[in-house]
């Protein structure tokens, strides 16, 4: 058995504890647990009890973070696991949080691909390629990433996504020679991901003509 020396509060969470314990060590509980368990300064825990609160613990806060930061936004599985491993949460109980994350439909990779996509070029119109990069950063696997951007890139011309990426960027460059527009226009374009194809094609077009 070992004595526990005392319960502290963690700085800004509402109901979670550090239960420090004789040997140096310690273990997180919220309310529930400290009030089921009966644990105040100066009790002694038994070996297997202690490695049993040490897991409901580590799990229950850890499953307390990610929801809190799925309540923010939607987000991938690699995101909420990087929040985890953060905040100090060991690799057996985020492995069990992840698994009941998708049982409940908190998390679901394909689902956060597919929004992801809608929203991203609803507010910066982009090709395939920065698009594909900004899922990559966010841990998408490859299959879903082509699956869902070949489903969007079947329902819309690319072509006219970089017309509408181009909308307001065009209005800057009325005082470039067409050489310094074509200039500024391609490299405006590439960055946002599209293809040399589809920069010469936009750029062939009369709407760069003088």
């Amino acid at each position: 058995m070992i004595r526990i020396v005392k319960i502290e509060k963690i700085k800004r969470t509402k109901a979670w504890y550090n239960v420090i314990l004789e040997n140096g060590e310690y273990f997180v509980a919220n309310d529930e647990i400290i009030y089921r368990e009966n644990l105040k300064e100066g009790n002694r825990i038994k070996s297997h009890l202690l490695k049993k609160l040490e897991e409901e613990g580590e799990e229950k806060r850890g499953k307390e973070i990610a929801l809190k930061s799925l309540s923010r936004r939607e987000r991938s599985e690699k995101e909420i696991r990087s929040r985890l491993k953060i905040k100090g949460i060991g690799e057996k109980a985020e492995d069990n949080i992840i698994k009941n994350l998708k049982k409940y439909e908190y998390l679901n990779d394909r689902e956060f691909a597919r929004r992801f996509v809608n929203n991203f070029m609803n507010k910066k119109p982009s090709g395939r390629k920065l698009v594909s990069f900004e899922l990559r950063k966010r841990g998408i696997s490859e299959q879903i990433i082509e699956e869902e951007l070949n489903s969007f890139f079947s329902k819309i011309d690319e072509k006219e996504l970089a017309y509408r990426a181009l909308k307001k960027k065009l209005k800057s460059l009325t005082n470039f020679s067409i050489n310094g527009r074509k200039k500024k226009v391609s490299d405006f374009l590439f960055r946002r991901g599209f293809s040399w194809e589809i920069i010469d094609e936009v750029i062939k077009d009369t709407i760069l003509e003088d």
